[in-house]
Formats: C-alpha cells, sequence, structure tokens
C-alpha cells in the first residue's frame, strides 16, 4: 500500500514538471479528448443533416400539393425517399451564374434541381465526382412551362423567357409560371417565377415574348433538393 501511494506521490511530482506536463497534455488530448470530440461532432452533423433532408422533403411535398397538379406523385412514399439533398460548391460565371456545380453527385442529365420548392436547374452531367446542373440564368436551360393554363417553352438567361404563347391569349405581368409536364420533363406544377415583361416576339409575331423573374433566389442558396425525373 505505501509503495502504491508512493508511486501515486511521483505521479503527482512528475506531471508538474513543465516538460512531462506537456506531454501528458498531448497524450491525453490525442488519445482521448479529440477521439471524442471528433466522433460526438461527426454524430451532431449526421443528426444535423438528416434533420434537413427531411425538412427539405416536407416542404417540397407541401408545396406540390399545395399547386396541385401533381399531388398524386409526391403523396407517393417512393418518390419522397427519392429526393435526394446537394450542396452547391460552385457557380460560373459569378453574378447570375448559367451553371452550377454540387455535391454528391447524385441523379442524372434532365434531373430537376429545386430551392425551396421552386425550380433552380437541370442537371446535365456528374462526372469526376461532382454533378453539374444548368440554371434558369443560362442558355443551357430549357423547361416546358404554363402560364394560366397555356403551355409555353423557358429559355434560360438573365432574364429567362417563355416563348410559344400565342399573342392572342392573355399573359399579364405578375402572372406565376409552373412547369407543364410537356416536354422532356414530366413533372408538373413546380413554381418558376413570376411574369416580369410581356412583348410580341421579334421573330415571330404571333407569339408572346415573356420576361420572367425566377423565384430560384441563387445568391441565398447553398443546398439543393434534386427531384428525379422519371
Amino acid at each position: 500500500m505505501r509503495k502504491l501511494l508512493f508511486i501515486y506521490l511521483l505521479l503527482a511530482l512528475l506531471v508538474q514538471v513543465r516538460p512531462l506536463k506537456v506531454f501528458f497534455s498531448r497524450l491525453l488530448l490525442s488519445t482521448v479528448y479529440i477521439p471524442i470530440l471528433s466522433g460526438y461532432s461527426k454524430a451532431q452533423s449526421m443528426i444535423s443533416a438528416e434533420k434537413e433532408n427531411e425538412l427539405l422533403k416536407k416542404k417540397l411535398s407541401q408545396q406540390v400539393i399545395k399547386n396541385g397538379d401533381i399531388k398524386a406523385m409526391c403523396q407517393d412514399t417512393a418518390l419522397l425517399d427519392s429526393l435526394k439533398v446537394v450542396n452547391i460548391v460552385g457557380y460560373e460565371p459569378f453574378g447570375f451564374p448559367g451553371i452550377l456545380t454540387y455535391f454528391p453527385p447524385h441523379g442524372k442529365r434532365g434531373d430537376l434541381l429545386l430551392w425551396n420548392g421552386v425550380i433552380a436547374g437541370r442537371v446535365i452531367s456528374t462526372e469526376h465526382g461532382v454533378g453539374q446542373a444548368a440554371t434558369l440564368y443560362g442558355n443551357l436551360f430549357r423547361i416546358g412551362v404554363s402560364i394560366n393554363g397555356y403551355s409555353g417553352m423557358l429559355e434560360g438567361g438573365n432574364p429567362p423567357i417563355v416563348k410559344y404563347i400565342p399573342v392572342e391569349y392573355t399573359v399579364k405581368k405578375g402572372d406565376t409560371v409552373y412547369t407543364s409536364g410537356i416536354g422532356d420533363s414530366n413533372i408538373r406544377g413546380i413554381p418558376v417565377g413570376i411574369v416580369k415583361k410581356v412583348t410580341k416576339d421579334e421573330i415571330f409575331p404571333y407569339f408572346h415574348r415573356i420576361e420572367i423573374r425566377p423565384f430560384f433566389e441563387v445568391h441565398r442558396a447553398y443546398k439543393l433538393t434534386l427531384v428525379k425525373n422519371e
């Protein structure tokens, strides 16, 4: 017993020696404190990511149910389970980017990317460990849209333009634009933006030329929801 107390006393004195104190502190940090802190941080990140994923899924389902057109599809559990949350990691060019890069590289060409339940872009590739998508502000973006029940084609740009709605159909500033499900995207009822300006198309005067103000606020977005275009 005396030997054991002597050893404890000796260790207590030794750890007060600065070089030994630094050594034991580093040993404790590397073997106990840092692993525990790292594990706790990873667990918290996983919990936060799961909560955010569920929240985005809920927002999307509520938005789609509100619009009504694809209510039945979004009540399908398999569709909600197919939604993926991705992180924006780059824009090109800055300002009003036509291309955005995201990670992880979920999806395939033509899949939709949504921000808070509204259209942000469409996937154009998933290569080299990242995904790339054309945004509404780029000339690679195309999607069928509907305004007041009239179908047209939205072409990306700054601003995006809706074409091929005949001039005899009434379209006015402030009207809401939704995806139509006509063309190579079969998901309809997703909000796109509102009508900003209506003029005649200079090349095809029988059609409107409709400028759109997108709901997608590119400079506030850092996470998007990917929806498979199936």
